[in-house]
């Protein structure tokens, strides 16, 4: 994953930082993009790391603070016994940081689970459309609705 480091970033319109980057002394060179690389140096990212297979025990030893912060109308411990719920909070009420440690922990896979068997209530369309396509389940043009509650006759 590559990412522009924004410190290093000029502004629209501002000369580049170092007057001697470029062949001509300019900033710029034959294919123009000299003064570019030169201001905007690349950052390159680490990968995510795949999962580890998490024991129950650590499920719930991850799960347990997030579940005692986002789903305040009953204990963690009842919480906890319905995981998926839990996972739903955190990807509907928790921080990007608080994603991000669900993500790297248990994988996409297992997010993707959690959304796939949503019940109805669960997510906002904000949040449903965010993970619909950050987890790759659907493109911005081809979201799945969100569940809904129905009557059986």
């Amino acid at each position: 994953i590559w990412r522009l480091r924004p410190e290093r970033r000029g502004l629209p319109g501002q000369e580049p930082t170092r007057p001697d980057a470029g062949l001509d002394g300019t900033g710029r060179s034959e294919d123009g993009w000299d003064a570019y690389r030169q201001t905007n140096q690349v950052e390159h990212l680490p990968m995510p790391q795949p999962p580890v297979a998490c024991s129950p025990e650590e499920l719930r030893a991850l799960l347990r603070p997030l579940a005692a912060r986002l789903i305040w109308w009953q204990s963690a411990q009842q919480s906890l016994r319905h995981p998926d719920r839990v996972i739903a909070q955190v990807l509907e009420l928790g921080t990007f940081e608080d994603g991000e440690v669900l993500r790297q922990a248990l994988g996409d896979g297992r997010l993707a689970q959690v959304l796939q068997r949503a019940e109805p209530g669960w997510f906002s369309p904000r949040s449903w459309t965010y993970w619909q396509q950050k987890l790759g389940l659907a493109d911005s043009g081809s979201i799945p609705p969100l569940p809904r509650r129905g009557f059986e006759a």
